[in-house]
């Protein structure tokens, strides 16, 4: 097969005290840069003026935006290119980008306009069913759901890191007393100390962390024993909430996420509203989910700004626990077609096809970048490409 032409970004994140130069001596030297040095490749393919399409296969879109443009959502990924720099490659030769991310050609676009520039990208492909695909059927692929009813509580988070959207939604949910209703979690790991500066003045008190048995590691980043190994472990008395509620991956200005915040519920079979960006829950009807208008009112929800989309959850909570249980278990018995309905959308998902095939062996053996799965990727590569 030939990879002349496909390009990762991320590429595996371990520097030199953490990637042993065993790895890259172990993979022959032709297959370097199937999973290294992506940044050069694009940039040799630019100097050689290709005629070819260059696919490159982005797991965040991960371009930084215009230099001195500040937004709430910092980059997770620095590729080592600008944007403009990116883009005036894309203008003299062929780049299809491929990502996850269901609004990927939006977000783009609109960094584009910011920096006064045209977007050069030929095609965006969206894999987003084939990552829904993947990690659906790689945890608990025998599970058989329950849906709850006479239920103690109204609802359930859990919060692992303790960055700043889950900080704004835990505020007004503690200032609601809407907790009181809830089996909840706060900031898993001690270790992650986000400096809010001065962007929010919060009463919610808790700082430090409130576990929950779901964890899975703990405080040194441990292996919880008690952990079974899912992507999405549930905490608690998780069967004992009508409800649940999830702050989903932001990481990355505008961008959509489906991450196991969005997957956990419909795989339980759980009534679910998540905290994301404008637009999640059109993304998600776009691949098929039946929304629970019976029982929530998006339109408040999908707003532009986030702190209308965090009081949008809030108001629908504040409504919902006026219910008695009774009421609650009525309103369920409503939406019980469209839980199943959610549920086998997700179990019988067709991943949408690869342009090449190059692509479809990359993901075939999990070297294409996918969020933490870095170790993954180098184990799999000592395995295919052993020393010769």
């Amino acid at each position: 097969m030939d990879f002349s032409h496909t390009i990762s970004f991320p590429e595996p994140d371990y520097d030199d005290s953490i990637l042993p130069q065993r790895i890259r001596s172990t993979i022959p030297e032709q297959y370097h840069s199937v999973v290294f040095n992506q940044l050069d490749k694009l940039q040799t393919l630019h100097q050689q003026k290709t005629e070819r399409m260059v696919y490159v296969y982005m797991d965040i879109m991960a371009v930084p935006p215009p230099a001195g443009k500040n937004n709430i959502q910092k980059w997770n990924y620095d590729i080592g290119i600008s944007l403009q720099d990116f883009n005036h490659i894309a203008g003299d030769i062929s780049i299809t980008i491929i990502s996850p991310v269901p609004n990927a050609e939006e977000c783009y676009i609109k960094q584009c306009k910011i920096a006064g520039i045209e977007c050069n990208i030929k095609e965006f492909i969206a894999s987003t069913k084939r990552d829904i695909t993947w990690c659906w059927k790689n945890s608990h692929p025998h599970h058989t759901p329950i849906i709850d009813y006479d239920c103690k509580y109204l609802f359930n988070i859990t919060n692992g890191k303790a960055k700043l959207p889950r900080l704004m939604l835990m505020k007004e949910l503690w200032d609601s007393k809407l907790l009181d209703r809830a089996v909840w979690s706060w900031s898993r790991h001690r270790a992650y100390d986000y400096d809010y500066g001065n962007m929010i003045n919060t009463t919610f008190p808790y700082q430090e962390t409130k576990r929950l048995d779901e964890i899975a590691e703990d405080d040194k980043g441990n292996p919880n024993p008690g952990w079974d190994n899912s992507v999405w472990p549930m905490p608690k008395d998780y069967d004992k909430c009508y409800i649940e509620v999830m702050v989903e991956y932001m990481g990355a200005p505008d961008q959509i996420f489906f991450t196991e915040k969005t997957f956990r519920s419909y795989h339980n079979s759980k009534p679910c509203l998540q905290l994301s960006h404008y637009g999640h829950y059109y993304a998600l009807q776009d691949i098929g989910v039946k929304l629970y208008d019976e029982m929530f009112d998006y339109d408040i929800i999908e707003q532009v700004s986030l702190g209308k989309r965090i009081a949008g959850i809030v108001e629908n909570l504040k409504r919902l626990s006026q219910l008695t249980n009774s009421e609650m278990d009525k309103l369920i018995k409503t939406i019980e077609p469209k839980i199943q309905h959610n549920y086998e959308l997700f179990c019988n998902l067709t991943p949408e096809p690869f342009p090449i095939k190059e692509l479809d062996w990359l993901w075939d053996n999990m070297l294409l970048p996918g969020d933490m799965w870095t170790p993954i990727r180098l184990d799999k590569l000592e395995k295919i490409f052993p020393s010769q």
